[in-house]
C-alpha cells in the first residue's frame, strides 16, 4: 500500500518528450525535472535493475530492462510521444495521435496499443488551460480497466505551481488526493483521503535537497519513515525506508551518470 501511494503521483507525468534541442517551443519541462532530478542527468540506473537514458535537453529516450532488452521512444515535432518500441517484441508498438489547438497547447492524445497487426485503444487524455495559459484540468481515461485520472491544477499570483488534486477512481474503488508546494516547486505535503496513509511530509536540507519524507496514517501518527542520501546535485543515491522504531524495512540505491 505504501509503495501506491509512493508512486501514485506518477500518474501526473504527461508522456510527452522531446528527444533534442532543435525542437521549438518545448510543451513541458524535461522529464528529469518532472522527476524531481537535478543537473545535466544522462543515465539512471535503480538497484542494479533497470536503466533509464536521458538525451542532453533531459528526455527520456531509451528504458533498458535488466536483461539488456529495451524500449525507444519516437516523438512528434511538438515534441509529444508518437511511438514506443520494444526491442523484444518486434511485433508490438504504441502509438499516440496528438491535437494542439491554435496556440501549440496539447489538448487531446489517443494512445494505441498496436499488437500483431491489431490496434487498441489504451488511454485518451483530455487538457485545458486557464486564462493565463497554465495547465489547468487533465483528464485520462482507460476504457479497458474503466480507469478515470482526473486532475486539477492550482497556481499562485505568480503563476508557480501550488497545488494539485488528484481524483483517482476505476471499478472497484476511489481515492482522492492533494500535493502541495513550496515557491521553489519542492512538494511540501501529499495528503491522500481514501486510504491507509493519511499524509506524506516532505523535509529537506540547507541545500535544499530532500532529506526525509514522513508518512502518517489517519490517526495522523508517524507510521514510517524514509530517508535521503544525495550527491552534490541533490539527486539521491540512496534512500531507506525505516518504520518508526529505526529498523531499516527496504533499502534502495541508484547509480546517476550526468553529461560534462
Amino acid at each position: 500500500m505504501i509503495n501506491s501511494i509512493l508512486h501514485i503521483l506518477s500518474f501526473f507525468v504527461v508522456l510527452t518528450i522531446i528527444p533534442t534541442s532543435c525542437y521549438l517551443s518545448p510543451q513541458r519541462e524535461s522529464d528529469t525535472s518532472e522527476k524531481g532530478l537535478k543537473g545535466k542527468v544522462k543515465y539512471v540506473k535503480l538497484n542494479e535493475s533497470y536503466t533509464e537514458e536521458y538525451n542532453k535537453d533531459g528526455y527520456l529516450v531509451k528504458f533498458i530492462y535488466p536483461c539488456n532488452d529495451y524500449d525507444e521512444y519516437k516523438y512528434d515535432w511538438h515534441g509529444y510521444l508518437k511511438e514506443m518500441t520494444s526491442a523484444h517484441l518486434l511485433d508490438y508498438k504504441i502509438t499516440c495521435d496528438n491535437t494542439f489547438d491554435n496556440e501549440g497547447r496539447i489538448v487531446h492524445i489517443v494512445s494505441y496499443e498496436n499488437n500483431d497487426g491489431d490496434k487498441s485503444v489504451i488511454s485518451e487524455t483530455f487538457f485545458t488551460y486557464d486564462d493565463q495559459g497554465n495547465l489547468a484540468t487533465k483528464e485520462t481515461l482507460h476504457p479497458e480497466d474503466s480507469l478515470k485520472l482526473f486532475f486539477k491544477y492550482t497556481y499562485d499570483n505568480k503563476n508557480r505551481k501550488f497545488e494539485i488534486n488528484a481524483f483517482i477512481s476505476d471499478k472497484d474503488t476511489e481515492s482522492n488526493i492533494v500535493e502541495k508546494y513550496d515557491t521553489l516547486g519542492n512538494v511540501l505535503e501529499q495528503v491522500n483521503h481514501n486510504d491507509t496513509i493519511k499524509k506524506i511530509i516532505y523535509f529537506y536540507d540547507s541545500l535544499g535537497f530532500i532529506s526525509e519524507k514522513r508518512f502518517f496514517d489517519t490517526k495522523d501518527s508517524i507510521i514510517e519513515k524514509e530517508i535521503f542520501r544525495c550527491d552534490e546535485h541533490g539527486n539521491w543515491l540512496e534512500r531507506q525506508r525505516v518504520d518508526n522504531n529505526g529498523n531499516v524495512l527496504e533499502k534502495e540505491t541508484r547509480e546517476i551518470e550526468y553529461f560534462d
